[in-house]
């Protein structure tokens, strides 16, 4: 009778989605912050500036 079941059960998805989420966190908590745009803004600023003085 088991053998003609098809599908998950809701404990198993609920199981599944509670690793989900535990993975995910751990990734977030480890994930280097991107530098702002205006602080990308300047360093490229800062790149031409540093070449236009020494051409």
């Amino acid at each position: 009778m088991l053998a003609n079941r098809k599908g998950f059960t809701l404990v198993e998805m609920i199981f599944v989605l509670a690793i989900t989420v535990i993975i995910s966190s751990i990734t977030l908590a480890f994930r280097k912050p991107k530098a702002s745009a205006q602080a990308q803004i300047a360093l490229v600023t800062h790149a031409f500036q540093l070449a236009r003085s020494q051409a």
